[in-house]
């Protein structure tokens, strides 16, 4: 299986990990990008997206799609 030659980052900080895969793939494309500016750039959006969905709801949508 063919791989793809991401930079490999750490997290700048503790609970990261989405600005950490950020980075990195922002660097795979030519496009660097700071950890911390990813890590505001997903806390301004969070209010704005739905919090929690319950798992019945999920799943119930997946099941009628697939009927």
């Amino acid at each position: 299986m063919p791989s793809l030659n991401v930079p490999r980052l750490r997290q700048d900080k503790e609970g990261w990990c989405l600005p950490a895969c950020v980075a990195m793939v922002a660097a795979y494309w030519g496009q660097p990008l700071l950890q911390a500016d990813i890590a505001n750039w997903e806390r301004d959006l969070r209010p704005l997206l739905p919090q929690f969905v319950p798992y019945e709801d999920a799943r119930q949508g997946v099941v009628e799609r697939l009927k």
